[in-house]
């Protein structure tokens, strides 16, 4: 009996010892899978943070979102002369859920380069007359500055002469201008008003510049360049236009005016070709036209009122050069 009690002894021992065993080895597996649990949640929330924080390497403090550029450019480019540099663009994606560095997408911008310097150029219209310069003009014959002379005063002088029947012809301020001017006030219908100059003959090339404006649209008003007593040029107004009479009286239109407009009228004349070239505020408006008469010479030029109705006309900056 006592081998028996002591070999069931043993067998009680050994049976307690295998459930410790057990259970320690259960307790370990637990502990593992808790471990394991614990460390997958972790890692999630972990995961959660990274995907909320905003990427330090980013060079703003927010993420550009679609069709965003980066906070970091500096403006707009230049439009200058000097090349220009491409903008760069930095974009960084999302977070992915592997420890991967994000790497930055590069987007490279070129700005359209402008020519620095670039003359506008003017739009042509087809049959618009474009302005042509005059020819150079060469040295004054003459000239008549009225800015010295009294208001109400005229230029003195043999080269001067005037007609008075319609009117009065007297030195005035120039209206909406702040020079003065030669005032021609014809007050009377049936009669006309004018003044002349005379300058040295001139046979070969000459030229005639002005500044003029006709009070009222009418018919009548005239400018001539004489050879003696006669009109090689005979600028008119006629129809609400100005033109000019050119070879045996012929009618030619230049353009068409309004009252109380200043025009500056130039005649560049070949006295010995017998044509002429006029422009108007610097638009040749006509082209090696025909003398009015065939003069051999050129030596005054005059202006004057309409003989059938009362009117005023200013003229200022008279002057002849030798074309």
């Amino acid at each position: 009996m006592t081998g028996v009690v002591h070999s069931d002894r043993i067998r009680q021992r050994g049976g307690v010892r295998i459930e410790y065993i057990v259970a320690a080895v259960v307790s370990v597996a637990l502990l593992v899978a808790m471990t394991a649990v614990l460390l997958s949640v972790s890692d999630r929330k972990a995961k959660r943070e990274l995907v909320r924080q905003p990427n330090t390497n980013a060079p703003t403090g927010r993420r550009s979102g679609p069709g965003e550029t980066s906070s970091s450019a500096t403006g707009p480019a230049s439009l200058s002369s000097t090349p220009q540099s491409p903008v760069v663009v930095t974009m960084t994606p999302s977070p992915t859920p592997a420890n991967t560095p994000d790497t930055p997408v590069v987007v490279t911008v070129t700005p359209q380069s402008v020519p620095a310097n670039t003359p506008d150029v003017p739009a042509v219209v087809a049959g618009t007359p474009q302005p042509v310069p005059a020819a150079d003009t060469g040295a004054e014959i003459a000239a008549d500055p009225l800015d010295t002379l009294k208001i109400g005063s005229r230029p003195q002088g043999n080269n001067w002469s005037f007609g008075f029947e319609g009117g009065i012809v007297s030195v005035q301020q120039s209206p909406q201008e702040s020079t003065r001017c030669l005032r021609l006030l014809d007050t009377n219908p049936r009669a006309t008003v004018w003044a002349m100059r005379k300058f040295p003959s001139q046979s070969q090339q000459v030229g005639f510049e002005c500044r003029l404006r006709i009070g009222q649209v009418a018919d009548g008003y005239a400018l001539a360049i004489l050879g003696g007593d006669k009109p090689a040029v005979l600028l008119l107004t006629r129809g609400g236009e100005l033109g000019c009479e050119v070879g045996n009286g012929e009618w030619h239109a230049l353009q068409r005016y309004e009252a109380k407009i200043w025009y500056t009228i130039r005649i560049s004349a070949d006295v010995k070709g017998k044509t002429f070239n006029v422009y108007i505020d610097g638009v040749q408006r006509g082209e090696k036209l025909k003398f009015s008469t065939a003069v051999p010479s050129v030596d005054a030029w005059q202006v004057e009122t309409p003989g059938k109705t009362a009117g005023t006309l200013y003229l200022n900056s008279m002057k002849v050069t030798e074309r």
